[in-house]
């Protein structure tokens, strides 16, 4: 088993609080759980810059990880929402509709419209070579999905319509798709390079996701296309409620709520300002989305839960290459009897063997040996002491520590 995953197995319960925990080993837990329990994971976070950092960590640990990130309330509501951040989360979407998946999203995300999962998928284009459709019902149906026709394809997102080719670039896909007319039926699909227009490969069927988080089929009226209206014309559902039977972990759920009344104060002064004649809400309210199995990080504040765990993780202070005072903790940490695990990129190793004269056995994290100094190439951003392990990375290794 990996060591990780070992480490990691604790036993959950709903509404519990977690404290004691370093933000290093909140992933540890995460990836563990995720390896277990074979059930998507969603982690709330106060911001998007949280959000980002904890994605990062996570990426160090598995793939199967997605970033579902939201602009604040004033960007988005008074200026523009990002189409990076969109497609990330239309993308994020995708992926937990296929496989179990840790989602982290900022507050903004959790409390974000979205259509229903079920109308998510009726907006869902299915094309295969030797199928009939009329190329006009396709560019309907790429419209209704959220495709913008231009003359040419540039970019995600776009379509254009050339006698009885259609151009599409899906948010799915890293290159633009051609599919190619005979009448109705269509004759060929294939991948083509947007710059060169050159073709790559052909394919006999591809499934085109939707482009955008507003979908209703219904006439929708003009400058009222954006989230807030959403409920106007189709029932809506969170980002949670895409996960399914899941778990989710909100970090500092007291910072969530405090947060969330600021997003109140924003909109409202918004609202008074801007004398805008809308009667909805802009989004979720906090307590409107209701998990099946909430856990509260750092959370120790009863009125969340009364089964309270500190798991004790300890952070580990930075040794600024001083060789004797890391030889010296190791070589303590071994005689109590622990495990250390030295996590290091592969041009980090060479720098670190120079000052330890310590035995080191060098191995992956699925055969580490108890009670000896192992050396993993694996990229760890911050090291931590867990009941008998001792992980030491770059962190606190050198004196420049990583990003």
């Amino acid at each position: 088993m990996n060591v990780f995953e070992q480490i990691g197995t604790i036993e959950l319960k709903k509404d519990m609080g977690i404290t004691g925990v370093t933000d290093e080993f909140f992933c540890v837990l995460l990836y563990s759980t995720l390896q277990r329990e074979k059930k998507n994971i969603l982690v709330v976070v106060n911001s998007l810059y949280e959000a980002n950092q904890l994605y990062s960590s996570l990426t160090n640990y598995t793939d199967n990880v997605s970033l579902f990130p939201m602009d604040d309330f004033l960007t988005s509501e008074a200026l523009a929402v990002s189409p990076e951040l969109r497609y990330n989360r239309l993308e994020t979407i995708n992926k937990v509709l296929e496989y179990p998946h840790i989602v982290v999203t900022n507050l903004m995300g959790y409390l974000r419209f979205l259509p229903t999962k079920q109308n998510y998928q009726q907006f869902f284009i299915e094309l295969s070579v030797g199928n009939t459709i009329n190329p006009q019902e396709l560019v309907k149906k790429l419209v209704q999905a959220g495709y913008t026709r231009d003359t040419i394809v540039n970019k995600t997102g776009e379509f254009a319509v050339r006698g009885f080719i259609i151009d599409v670039f899906p948010v799915e896909c890293e290159n633009a798709v051609r599919v190619e007319f005979f009448d109705d039926e269509i004759d060929s699909i294939r991948y083509f390079d947007c710059d060169t227009q050159k073709s790559l490969s052909n394919i006999s069927s591809i499934l085109i996701h939707p482009c955008s988080e507003f979908l209703t089929s219904k006439t929708v009226e003009e400058n009222s296309s954006k989230q807030k209206f959403l409920p106007f014309y189709e029932d809506v559902s969170s980002i949670s409620d895409y996960l399914g039977d899941s778990i989710t972990f909100f970090k500092d759920y007291e910072q969530l709520k405090v947060s969330f009344s600021q997003i109140m104060e924003e909109a409202l002064t918004y609202h008074s300002t801007k004398d805008i004649e809308f009667n909805g809400k802009y989004m979720f309210d906090l307590l409107d989305i209701h998990p099946s199995f909430p856990i509260y990080y750092m959370n120790i504040d009863h009125y969340h839960s009364n089964n309270i765990l500190d798991l004790d993780v300890h952070t580990i202070n930075n040794f600024n290459e001083n060789s004797d005072s890391i030889n010296q903790f190791i070589r303590h940490a071994i005689g109590d009897g622990k495990t250390v695990v030295l996590c290091l990129k592969k041009y980090q190793i060479f720098s670190v063997m120079k000052f330890l004269n310590i035995k080191i056995v060098e191995t992956d994290f699925d055969h580490i040996v108890s009670n000896e100094v192992n050396l993993v190439s694996a990229p760890v951003k911050a090291g931590f002491i867990y009941q008998n392990y001792v992980f030491l990375t770059a962190n606190e290794l050198f004196l420049v520590k990583e990003k």
